[in-house]
């Protein structure tokens, strides 16, 4: 299951991040988003239908990790790091956002004007 998933503001790259696995690094010129948006929805289908309990924080929420950089390399897991026990997910600076929110976000400058305002305690 995707634990998390950091997102370039810069660039349409994404990594979903898995526990115990590796990660797994995308780009898609044009459907980024829609991409992220369908990960993200059936993420939080199948914890509502596992009846998980999740706090209030991240309650219908999902967990993402906006980085500057173009290439995410540099927070994605791969091979040769789980086998060195390497984990290259990101250990704070996170922002949990619903599927409303996430939708609101029609291209990746509007990502950094989402960062600002979560900052300021509005999301």
């Amino acid at each position: 299951m995707i634990r998390s998933i950091s997102r370039s503001t810069t660039s349409q790259e994404f990594v979903l991040h898995v526990p115990k696995e590796y990660d797994y690094r995308f780009s898609h010129s044009k459907m980024t988003n829609v991409i992220i948006e369908v990960i993200v929805k059936a993420h939080l289908e199948k914890i509502q239908s596992m009846n998980l309990n999740n706090s209030k924080k991240d309650k219908g929420r999902f967990k993402f990790y906006f980085h500057e950089d173009v290439q995410l390399n540099s927070v994605q897991t791969n091979e040769s790091d789980m086998k060195k026990k390497i984990s290259k997910i990101p250990r704070n600076g996170e922002t949990y956002m619903s599927l409303d929110e996430l939708r609101v976000i029609p291209s990746c400058l509007h990502i950094k004007f989402l960062i600002i305002y979560s900052s300021l305690g509005k999301i």
